[in-house]
């Protein structure tokens, strides 16, 4: 539902337009890994939020057969 809130102008969409968003939304979901992310109140973690970030997304890379992810060396 996170998702869903954080699409443009959802509170335009009428029954039908909803409903063709939760298809889209539900591929997208399925087909692509979704991670949340929370900020640190600190500071001073936000590098390693970064590195985790990357981290994941080279593992995900690596899974999907990928040998780089825009920009990240892997």
């Amino acid at each position: 539902m996170t998702l869903v809130s954080n699409t443009y102008a959802n509170y335009l969409l009428n029954a039908e337009m909803r409903t063709r968003e939760f298809e889209v939304l539900g591929r997208i979901v399925a087909g692509i890994p979704v991670r949340r992310v929370r900020t640190l109140a600190d500071p001073s973690k936000w590098s390693d939020l970064c590195e985790t970030i990357v981290e994941d997304a080279r593992q995900v890379a690596s899974k999907d057969g990928v040998n780089t992810v825009r920009g990240i060396q892997g």
